[in-house]
């Protein structure tokens, strides 16, 4: 994960936005789940879906990280392609 932004929302629940930086330009379809294409300095290459890395980290801080559950923390993966 790339950045954390933590916080309460509009209910005063607490939330945690994970967003998983990429520098692509674009990013391309593939027939395998969660797999995307995308252009590196030596060519194309398949590689995680940015949003499916976001929602795997969620999925580690729900199932193990304590506080998330003891304080009912509200995840929300994201993924910002900013190029």
């Amino acid at each position: 994960m790339d950045f954390l932004i933590t916080g309460k929302n509009a209910e005063q629940q607490p939330c945690l936005i994970i967003v998983e930086l990429k520098q692509w330009t674009q990013a391309g379809k593939t027939p395998l789940d969660a797999v995307v294409t995308t252009q590196f300095k030596h060519g194309s290459k398949e590689v995680s879906h940015p949003s499916y890395q976001a929602w795997s980290y969620a999925a580690l801080l729900e199932n193990f990280n304590e506080a998330v559950e003891d304080h009912q923390i509200r995840l929300s993966p994201c993924a910002y392609l900013h190029n």
